[in-house]
């Protein structure tokens, strides 16, 4: 399937800064993009753009938001190395984002528009502070939509075609049994999201399934963000083929939260209190007192159920209660990677998850977690590594260590990670500040003090050899 992408066209979008809250100009340009294809436009109040091509009883949809995490650039223009997209500010001389997050859904949404003659399509205003365009949109839009689709995830963990997000499940049997073949054929996995606004359109109600794709950007909201475009038009295609073989059919699902009641009849519960004679779906703040009467660990399932913030404890007797059920281990540790954006980190707590289980959780936490206070977590983060190292052993938190240099490269905290690396590096810890440091350059290739970490941990080494 052929795709008439314009690289130019595409680059003109990305040359418009539109940083949440500070979006007007985007709009403006969006909806006289949309007009020049004869389409039926409308802007609701809170800033949502909706787009409607051709008559039918029932639509594909696809939308995307129009906000982005950075913050405006003097003069950005977009790049290409090979395969690799990125953008680079002509100013300042440096690499920095250009909002593929999510400006790579939004061209999408154009293209889709453009080369149907029957498409729905939505531009959500304000996603990356909290789905505000999402939460506020015209509900009714939707109704007639077959499906609706969304390009905004990142690559981090391969092409991800999500099934569940925002806490919720978007999607039914009969559509992933359908879909199965295409996800294959595009190199896609089913997998878990975090945040997006097809998540909170499920939440809000909407009567159809609805997705999120891998779109083919990486180190999103960072100055170094890139885009593999082989890996965007992939994605594009896989989105055509759907309109063209699921967008006249409505894929009718409504998406409910996970029911506790039943957890009795998988191991002995009892000990938890009698799930099945409460009814989980109740209301805390209209119910306190059947709340109240909860036991400790029927309240931390309501509240994960819920999608209401654990404590660090909380999150412990979880796990814990994830590992009674002895005869349905995948099934709980998928519940534990499933754990929404608002959870707590704790690496601890997961350690006996495969990698890939692992790999689901991690980047499914929100960045935010990660930037409390370097202080905070340096106390026990370098415990493990510097009585492994000591002991010829392999340190016991690596792997939490290079997930944390992931995190802070990607949301673009460099002095941190040149600070805990060099941490490691001072005290004579040199394979694990040599490894961590090679990772997060790995992650920036370009970035100049990354590229420094490199030959301070090499010099480190050197006089340890003197």
């Amino acid at each position: 399937m052929n795709i008439s992408f314009d690289k130019n066209e595409f680059a003109e979008l990305l040359a418009i800064n539109s940083e949440s809250f500070k979006t007007s100009r985007m709009a403006s340009y969006l909806i006289a993009k949309f007009k020049e294809l004869d389409v039926l436009i409308e802007e609701d109040k809170t800033g949502n753009i909706y787009i409607t091509k051709g008559k039918a009883t029932n639509y594909p949809c696809i939308v995307a938001h129009y906000d982005e995490a950075q913050k405006d650039t003097k003069v950005a223009t977009l790049q290409q190395k090979g395969d690799v997209l990125y953008g680079f500010d002509t100013v300042t001389n440096k690499q920095c984002g250009l909002g593929f997050d999510d400006k790579c859904g939004v061209y999408a949404c154009y293209l889709a528009v453009r080369d149907h003659d029957i498409m729905k399509a939505c531009l959500f205003v304000d996603e990356e502070v909290g789905c505000i365009g999402s939460r506020n949109a015209d509900l009714t839009f939707f109704k007639d939509c077959n499906f609706v689709m969304q390009l905004d995830k990142s690559v981090a963990t391969g092409n991800v075609f999500t099934q569940r997000t925002n806490g919720v499940e978007v999607l039914s049997k009969e559509f992933k049994d359908a879909i199965a073949p295409y996800l294959t054929k595009y190199n896609y996995q089913l997998g878990t999201g975090t945040i997006t606004d097809v998540g909170q359109l499920k939440e809000s109600g909407i009567e159809c399934v609805a997705f999120n794709m891998s779109c083919g950007y990486l180190n999103e909201h960072s100055s170094f963000e890139i885009c593999y475009l082989s890996l965007y038009l992939n994605s594009i295609k896989l989105a055509y083929e759907i309109i063209r073989d699921f967008g006249n059919i409505h894929w009718k699902h409504k998406s409910e939260v996970f029911d506790y009641g039943s957890y009795y009849n998988y191991g002995n519960y009892s000990n938890y209190g009698n799930y099945s004679n409460f009814n989980f779906n109740l209301s805390a703040t209209s119910n306190t007192k059947a709340f109240n009467s909860l036991t400790k660990s029927q309240k931390i399932m309501y509240k994960y159920q819920n999608d209401i913030r654990l404590t660090r404890a909380e999150f412990k007797v979880l796990c814990k209660l994830a590992n009674i059920s002895k005869s349905r281990p995948d099934y709980w540790y998928k519940q534990i990677v499933d754990i929404s954006y608002k959870q707590i980190w704790s690496p601890k707590e997961i350690q006996n998850l495969t990698s890939e289980q692992k790999a689901g959780w991690y980047t499914n936490q929100s960045v935010i977690e990660f930037n409390e206070s370097f202080s905070n977590y340096t106390s026990w983060f370098y415990k493990g590594s510097a009585v492994a190292e000591k002991e010829d052993e392999i340190d016991p938190y690596f792997e939490d260590y290079l997930v944390q240099i992931y995190d802070l490269v990607k949301s673009g905290n460099i002095s941190d990670v040149v600070q805990l690396v060099k941490y490691f590096a001072d005290n004579e810890l040199i394979d694990t500040a040599s490894k961590l440091s090679e990772e997060a350059l790995n992650l920036s290739p370009y970035n100049k003090d990354l590229l420094e970490l490199v030959n301070y941990v090499k010099k480190a080494e050197e006089r340890l050899q003197v």
